[in-house]
């Protein structure tokens, strides 16, 4: 499985990677987003960001913590 890491990258840049991964990739993929341990907001706002793109385009996916392992030849209509 290919592993994307998006470590160190704005939320803008990272969204956009992911778009670029789903749409190029056709089988498996990890892309890691971080957990957002050294975020002084809690959270990760590239996990949040890059979640939100999957929902919003059907993407098939699996959260794992820090983590997506995304279906990229499969979309889900189930919401």
């Amino acid at each position: 499985m290919e592993t994307f890491n998006l470590h160190g990258y704005n939320v803008s840049q990272a969204r956009s990677l992911a778009a670029d991964i789903v749409r190029g990739s056709s089988g498996r993929v990890r892309i890691i987003t971080g957990w957002g341990r050294h975020s002084w907001r809690g959270y990760s706002v590239i996990r949040e960001a890059v979640e939100e793109y999957l929902k919003s385009r059907h993407v098939e996916y699996i959260a794992e913590k820090g983590a997506f392992i995304v279906n990229c030849g499969a979309r889900s209509w189930s919401g």
